[in-house]
């Protein structure tokens, strides 16, 4: 595992990690009462062992409610949030942007 990719120790985070993520944690709740903090296990479904800690929230999109992740790694607030579709619609149904 390269240093990249590995998660850092509480030492090794930068100084406002804590409270970044406690803001984070607090705006995700505020918004969407019914968020939830991610397990182990579901933040390491999303392949990226420098994710460290994770939010599940329901999102309303049209007349849908989809399952949204919201992760952090160890860098944040120096890095940007992941955000994952747990349950994607069907291949092309909604509009997309290819990387390039």
């Amino acid at each position: 595992m390269t240093a990249a990719t590995r998660k850092l120790g509480a030492a090794a985070r930068p100084a406002g990690y804590a409270a970044a993520l406690e803001k984070v944690a607090s705006d995700l709740a505020e918004r969407h009462p019914e968020t939830r903090g991610l397990s182990e296990a579901e933040a390491s479904a999303h392949g990226l062992p420098s994710l460290g800690q994770g939010w599940r929230i329901n999102l309303q999109i049209n007349d849908d409610v989809r399952l949204i992740d919201v992760m952090i790694d160890d860098r944040f607030p120096f890095s940007v949030p992941r955000i994952a579709l747990v349950d994607p619609a069907a291949l092309y149904s909604w509009p997309h942007v290819e990387p390039g």
